[in-house]
C-alpha cells in the first residue's frame, strides 16, 4: 500500500485467517474443493484491503478460465487493454 509491500507478519495473520476460513467452510460443506492458489490470494488482497481501509484499490484481472473469482468487485473505473504478446502463448494452448 502507498508504494510499500506487505510486511511478513501482515501477510501471515492474513494467510492463517483465510486458511482457517477455508477449513471451516470445508468442513461445514460449504466449499466444493479447496480455492486454488489464484482464489486464495485474491481472497487474502481483499482482506488486507479491507482490514487496512483502503481508499481505493487496483486489481488486475484476466478472461481466464474459469471465470476470474474477482467478479464480485463493484469497480468505479475499468479499464480494458489488449491481451499482449506476453499472454499470446498461454492463450493459444487454451
Amino acid at each position: 500500500m502507498d508504494g510499500a509491500e506487505i510486511s511478513d507478519q501482515a501477510f501471515a495473520e492474513t494467510l492463517t485467517h483465510i486458511l482457517t476460513l477455508i477449513e471451516e467452510l470445508l468442513a461445514a460443506g460449504k466449499l466444493r474443493a479447496h480455492p486454488t492458489y489464484f482464489e486464495c490470494v485474491t481472497a487474502m488482497a481483499f482482506e488486507y484491503f479491507a482490514r487496512e481501509r483502503v481508499d481505493f484499490a487496483v486489481f488486475e484481472v484476466g478472461p481466464g478460465r474459469p471465470p476470474r473469482r474477482t467478479n464480485i468487485l463493484s469497480p468505479l473505473v475499468t479499464i480494458i487493454t489488449r491481451i499482449d504478446f506476453d499472454h499470446e502463448n498461454f492463450w493459444a494452448t487454451r
